[in-house]
């Protein structure tokens, strides 16, 4: 939550998923404890525990967002190779 190079220096070890859900999670969720942190603790003490909350708040969402619309993707996805036969029962 400090810095996402963490995140990219394992990207191509990672499944098409996990590309996703990871770099969603960076878009908002990450730099909660890293230098945004640290610029809001200068300017604004006073808004710490409200960035905090909608950093984190926003990351969860995005990963549940992201993982939710990946599935939703590539079920429609495998529907339109199968001819709209679903296979999952």
């Amino acid at each position: 939550m400090a810095s996402n190079l963490l995140i990219f220096g394992t990207f191509k070890e990672m499944n098409p998923k996990g590309k996703v859900v990871c770099t969603a999670f960076g878009v908002s969720g990450a730099f909660v404890f890293g230098g945004q942190f640290g610029f809001v603790s200068g300017v604004a003490p006073e808004m710490l525990g409200a960035i905090i909350i909608s950093k984190l708040t926003a990351g969860i969402i995005k990963i549940v967002l992201a993982a939710w619309l990946y599935d939703r993707e590539n079920k429609e996805f495998s529907l339109k190779e199968n001819g709209g036969i679903c296979n999952e029962y």
